[in-house]
């Protein structure tokens, strides 16, 4: 299985830049596919420029669904609000549209990941409500994943807030036993660490997914118990794993914990990557070699 570059946190501001990385990035074999970040019902799915033409894409909604929570608090396919739920759905129905766009283009989308939100007023049958309808729209070879991000813990700021795993995990099996879509849960590695404030929560989650016969996607990212130059304490900033150029020295994720989770992997996983932010790298060299950093992880 060739790697998903979650790139985009990576982007250079500067489009000749930015080319210059994707270009550089795509000539690195052990990579084949990019995560597409959609942000909202007016945004379309273009490849960037610089890109490789042959990689597939995974797209996510999360830019998009946490811009329409700044809106409606109440946005999700989880929301207990019918209009937060409606909206959500409009939105998955967009994306499911610009992804048919771009399998036109001659790009095989592999997954879709969708999620659990809003952050209160959410539940599980309203989740498996909204998935029932979207998973019956024609998806193809496409696969829709609920993507689990930390959830709501008292006395603690969350991230992103949303339904507890075991919930989520709930959701896709209710929906996965009447319709013929490709469904699945991802993880976050840093997402779930965030949640439980713990470099072993995320095997936890693993084990959770795979015990349910749901685990379809994950992607690796880390986190520092630390403030970093990239932010305070468990902020989900996308931090590379430790020993990766311009990782901070607190970075949770390492070498170690990486063989680990990959050795306990099924083998009906559907993408497996990485996630990563590098603004202290300011050249499209700098960033692309660290990114081969990263895949020499997974070797």
């Amino acid at each position: 299985m060739r790697l998903v570059a979650g790139a985009y946190p990576s982007y250079f501001h500067d489009p000749a830049a930015n080319r210059d990385f994707l270009s550089t990035l795509g000539s690195n074999d052990r990579f084949g596919a990019l995560e597409l970040p959609i942000h909202g019902t007016s945004d379309d799915l273009t490849w960037p420029d610089g890109a490789e033409e042959s990689w597939d894409a995974v797209v996510t909604q999360i830019p998009g669904t946490m811009a329409a929570m700044q809106t409606d608090e109440k946005f999700g396919l989880a929301s207990s609000s019918v209009r937060g739920r409606a909206d959500a759905v409009e939105f998955a129905r967009h994306t499911f549209h610009r992804a048919q766009e771009l399998k036109q283009s001659g790009h095989r989308v592999i997954a879709v990941e969708l999620h659990g939100a809003p952050r209160h007023w959410c539940g599980t049958r309203f989740l498996a409500e909204s998935l029932s309808r979207i998973a019956k729209w024609d998806w193809g070879e496409t696969a829709l994943v609920i993507e689990h991000c930390d959830a709501a813990r008292q006395g603690r700021l969350a991230q992103k807030g949303f339904l507890e795993l075991v919930e989520e995990i709930d959701a896709v099996s209710e929906v996965k036993r009447s319709v013929q879509t490709r469904l699945g849960i991802s993880l976050n590695w840093a997402r779930s660490a965030i949640e439980a404030r713990s470099a072993r929560a995320p095997y936890a989650h693993l084990f959770q997914a795979r015990q349910a016969g749901l685990l379809a996607g994950l992607m690796f990212s880390s986190v520092s118990p630390d403030q970093t130059a990239f932010g305070p304490e468990w902020v989900d900033a996308h931090l590379a794993p430790a020993g990766v150029s311009g990782a901070p020295d607190s970075s949770l994720l390492t070498a170690v914990g990486i063989g680990e989770y990959l050795d306990a992997l099924p083998e009906s996983m559907i993408f497996l990557g990485f996630k990563v932010g590098l603004d202290g790298l300011n050249t499209p060299q700098e960033r692309a070699r660290a990114w081969s950093e990263m895949a020499d992880l997974v070797r």
